[in-house]
């Protein structure tokens, strides 16, 4: 591989590394923040143990809004580290 090429590689195993990395500190901070959702087994089948509740729903909500924020913070370090702030 020449130049472009290996730069575009080296960039992509960078970031990929560096996002993989932070996964794992946003991944604790969800479950750390996420309310409990209950299970029942019945029959050997997990049941949700409140169907009516919004617990699942406010889990997903969660991990959304860390996924979100965690993106933006990425995304305006890369445009900054780009070089792209004299457009």
């Amino acid at each position: 591989m020449r130049g472009p090429a290996k730069r575009a590689v080296r960039t992509w195993a960078v970031t990929t590394a560096i996002i993989a990395l932070l996964g794992i500190p946003a991944g604790l901070l969800w479950a750390q923040i996420s309310p409990a959702v209950t299970y029942v087994v019945i029959e050997g089948e997990p049941v949700l143990a409140d169907p009516e509740g919004q617990g699942p729903i406010t889990v997903d909500g969660r991990f959304a809004l860390i996924a979100v924020v965690a993106a933006l913070v990425c995304a305006i370090v890369a445009y900054v580290r780009g070089g792209r702030g004299n457009d």
